[in-house]
């Protein structure tokens, strides 16, 4: 995840073309050079001007670079935050940095805690799969909303020891986007649902399962009165919904 605007290197060029760009700023740069000219300077052919434009554009630099530093801060600090992994070779959650969260790993969120990546809600200690989440940091909005696990999912991934089922499992999702309200995908688990609809389900549609917005919860969200859920990465870093909205 990255805010920021610049680097050590991309700061100067970068940042000198935005404050040059800005319309007042072209103003006294022309009325700098006019002033030059002796036929019609009223400064006997000198920049007076100069000074104070140099002044007031270094003072804008410094305040974009301290600007620019507080993001760089925040990213660092939200980036190396600690989150809850599946490993599925000692079967079970391991710490691992929010920048290292990878599409299709299995991550644990605990009440009142924010969610490191977009995940499908696999599971919830909530009734029925249900979960409540605060989007006070996507939308402003601090009433909570639900959300919930497939009941497909929830029936089949009861607990922690049964994820390792996802090997044989496939998302099929939108590419990343910034609609915030909006997913449409679904997984296909042929192994651990290849009965569900019975055997009057076409052949095609067996063990595929339909999401939406309801089971999708983004990152910037935080978990409320809910103890546990376990979501699928689907998004991570610059693909997550919130960021694609910056």
């Amino acid at each position: 995840m990255r805010t920021s605007k610049y680097t050590a290197l991309s700061f100067l060029p970068l940042n000198l073309f935005v404050q040059l760009s800005k319309g007042a700023n072209m103003y006294f740069i022309l009325i700098t050079f006019m002033q030059l000219v002796d036929v019609i300077s009223i400064s006997n052919g000198k920049a007076a001007m100069l000074p104070p434009l140099v002044f007031v554009i270094s003072l804008s630099m410094i305040k974009d670079a301290y600007e620019d530093y507080q993001r760089h801060k925040s990213d660092d600090k939200e980036n190396d935050d600690t989150a809850h992994v599946y490993d599925p070779q000692t079967r079970a959650f391991k710490d691992c940095d929010w920048h290292n969260i990878r599409v299709g790993q299995i991550v644990k969120v605990t009440e009142n805690k924010f969610f490191p990546a977009d995940l499908l809600l696999i599971h919830s200690s909530g009734i029925e799969g249900i979960s409540y989440v605060e989007t006070k940091n996507l939308d402003g909005e601090t009433n909570l909303k639900h959300k919930s696990a497939p009941k497909e999912l929830t029936s089949v991934f009861d607990a922690p020891s049964k994820f390792n089922t996802f090997s044989s499992g496939h998302l099929n999702c939108e590419a990343p986007n910034n609609q915030i309200y909006k997913f449409d995908g679904n997984m296909i688990l042929p192994d651990v649902c290849q009965n569900k609809g019975g055997d009057d389900e076409p052949l095609a549609n067996r063990g595929r399962i339909p999401l939406s917005n309801d089971n999708i919860v983004l990152r910037g969200m935080s978990l409320r009165n809910t103890e546990v859920v376990y979501g699928l990465a689907v998004y991570t870093g610059p693909e997550t919904k919130i960021q694609q909205n910056t």
